[in-house]
């Protein structure tokens, strides 16, 4: 992972500061041993449905 699109570091941040005090320096490396789940669930109401066409 090369983002912390789920800022993780703005939590420990606000949370610990001292903590992140160490984090932050290496924090690039420490984001990419993080290991993270991310489960998705939706419900499809549609599948394929237009008033109109797409392409004419």
């Amino acid at each position: 992972m090369e983002t912390d699109f789920l800022g993780y570091g703005s939590v420990i941040s606000r949370q610990d500061p001292r903590q992140w005090q160490a984090l932050n320096k290496k924090w690039r490396e420490t984001l990419h041993a993080v290991g993270t789940d991310i489960e998705v669930k939706f419900t499809l109401r549609h599948t394929g449905v237009t008033r109109s066409p797409l392409t004419r």
